[in-house]
């Protein structure tokens, strides 16, 4: 079941519950052939079936957030119930520090708050041990307001100036889930699954200038809301034949529902003059069809020999007209002897739906809109390399390499609102392709009480778009160099301790140059290079912890965590704006996430 937003701010905190989650398996390549509607990599996150029996759960208190899991029986061998919820109240802990913050008599107010709930249900009913009912649903938002003020004073005009700007925004997910399994047979199992998925988004913005004497006055304010949503059924079938065959297949449909609307109202006047106001509003509704069906074929050819090989055929149908495409996959692996291997992978994968957005932030705002006769499906075609092996003493090491085409991307053009146009979106974008290839190293140290691990990537990713640059340039998101290391190590049963460094190049955004001459010596002249000409400084960050368990005397678990986010506390830049001067021009970042200390308490019963 798609969940189209995958994260809490901007994915510092996962939408993935812990508490609940019982398997996570991550494809980066070689996808089966019942992944498909994507171009990126998946995360296939499993939720846990209740107790059948007995009950359990765990109730944690932090600084940040609170958790509450509990499972068990409603019918002892036959029925269960599992629910997860989490809330966090960063709001509240942000309250008394803008307060502080704001005492000052200078002019300015700054407020910020922030919280996210989510909420995890599943009911099982087993009829028998081959036929088996659950229905899960999931219900996340997030809810973001930020709010400035400052007070100018302008010496040549002997006025005050008030400036504001207010910002409010909300997201989230809903899906709910009926899934029936059955075993048909000795060596046939059949999921069928009938779902509801829906991504929201919620944005008001605006901003004023306001003065005394005789000021001009301007205010802007933005609305956006978009609804994105798919109802499918489905059903996979899996074989396990004789000689170690095993074949899933498999059909959807799924009708997807694209509703986003924006509103934009801009006012400007004079103490004794007229309003000048425009206005623009913009709604649409479309819906379409997808159907889709796949099958995948797992057969080991030989002691050292294995191979995968699928075919997923998809048609999505929208106003009277449909595309249909064929996505062929096949993935090899040679065993070299018990502690080596090597595979190497090819896939095709389609997305009928474009994301668009006028910003390089991961925000909220941007748009899922699906193909039309003018913007086609977008299409990539990725080779995978992979070699593991284990060695002696706890040792893995992995190395892979990949190279992936991108064909009929999509670009916003001239759009300077937080929200890319709507009405005839396809009209303001231009189609281009992309490029991505690398290395990723992968070592691995487990032993009785230290585990280390540490995760390179080295990131080409590029774009080209004709209408913007006649060359290839750096996608906005290409960090060049990606760097996890992380360590733990358990003193006892009752101790442990952990660190994670996370590096990255910086994200690249446009940078505009001027030319100053005579002919612009007031008003310097706007030069366009490249665009994702520049990048922003490097993210680097240090988040540590440490669990302190115990037995309680009922025989429960207790557990004692300390940790502290970006420990160093670097204020790793989100975004970067330009301030223009005579002869000279600067840069300025900001970064908004500083040091975040934490602790909680856990009961585990």
């Amino acid at each position: 079941v798609p969940l189209y937003q995958a994260g809490h701010l901007g994915g510092i905190f996962s939408s993935f519950n812990s508490d609940i989650v019982t398997q996570v398996d991550f494809y980066k390549s070689g996808f089966p052939a019942r992944y498909g509607g994507r171009l990126s990599s998946v995360i296939d996150a499993r939720t846990k079936t209740g107790d059948m029996y007995d009950y359990h759960g765990s109730i944690s208190i932090g600084l940040i957030d609170g958790r509450l899991q509990l499972e068990g029986p409603v019918r002892q061998g036959k029925t269960s119930f599992n629910i997860a919820l989490r809330r966090s109240w960063l709001d509240a802990v942000t309250l008394p520090v803008f307060s502080m913050i704001n005492r000052k008599d200078d002019g300015r107010r700054q407020d910020f708050k922030y919280a996210f709930q989510d909420f995890n249900a599943g009911v099982t009913h087993r009829f028998s041990d081959n036929n088996i009912l659950e229905f899960k649903t999931y219900y996340g938002k997030d809810r973001l307001g930020i709010g400035y003020t400052e007070r100018e004073y302008d010496k040549i005009m002997s006025s005050v100036y008030f400036n504001s700007m207010n910002t409010d925004v909300d997201w989230g997910n809903f899906l709910a889930a009926l899934i029936w399994k059955k075993q048909l047979s000795d060596a046939l199992q059949m999921q069928s699954t009938a779902y509801h998925t829906r991504g929201l988004s919620d944005l008001e913005t605006g901003t004023s200038s306001k003065g005394t004497g005789d000021p001009i006055l301007a205010s802007y304010d933005e609305s956006y809301r978009s609804v994105t949503g798919s109802t499918a059924v489905k059903s996979d079938f899996t074989y396990k034949g004789s000689s170690g065959l095993l074949i899933d297949f498999g059909a959807i449909f799924q009708v997807h529902e694209f509703s986003p609307e924006r509103s934009i109202t801009n006012r400007s006047w004079r103490y004794k003059g007229g309003v000048n106001e425009t206005t623009l509003n913009e709604k649409t509704s479309v819906s379409g069809y997808e159907t889709a069906v796949y099958a995948d074929g797992y057969l080991k050819l030989s002691e050292r020999f294995s191979a995968h090989t699928g075919l997923r055929y998809v048609l999505f149908g929208i106003d009277g007209i449909a595309r249909h495409r064929l996505e062929p996959r096949l993935s090899v692996r040679y065993d070299i002897g018990d502690r080596s291997r090597f595979d190497i992978a090819y896939t095709e994968m389609n997305q009928f739906a474009h994301q668009t957005g006028t910003s390089y932030l991961d925000l909220p705002t941007e748009i899922w809109m699906p193909w039309t006769k003018r913007v086609d499906p977008m299409l990539s075609r990725q080779i995978a390399a992979e070699y593991s092996i284990k060695l002696p003493y706890g040792l893995h090491i992995q190395l892979g390499t990949w190279y992936k085409t991108m064909k009929d991307l999509t670009e916003q053009w001239n759009s300077y609102s937080y929200i890319p146009p709507i009405r005839n979106w396809d009209k303001s974008v231009i189609l281009g392709k992309g490029r991505s290839y690398g290395l990723e190293t992968e070592i691995e140290y487990t032993g009785k009480k230290l585990t280390l691990a540490a995760y390179h990537t080295l990131t080409y990713s590029e774009r080209r778009f004709d209408e913007l640059w006649y060359s290839w340039y750096p996608d906005r998101n290409e960090n060049r160099h990606k760097l996890n290391i992380m360590a733990g190590y358990r003193f006892s049963e009752k101790i442990d301790i952990y660190a994670g460094w996370n590096y990255h190049s910086g994200n690249r955004f446009t940078v505009y140059g001027y030319i100053y001459g005579k002919e612009y010596s007031s008003n310097p002249h706007n030069t366009y290079g490249s665009p994702n000409n520049f990048r922003l400084p490097d993210y680097h960050r240090l988040d540590v912890g440490a669990n302190f368990r115990k037995t309680t005397q009922k025989g429960n678990e207790s557990i004692w965590n300390i940790s502290i986010y970006n420990a160093y506390c670097r204020m790793n830049a989100m975004f970067a704006s330009m301030e223009i001067y005579t002869g000279t021009n600067k840069s300025i970042t900001y970064g908004i996430v500083p040091i975040i200390p934490s602790f909680s308490y856990t009961l585990r019963f």
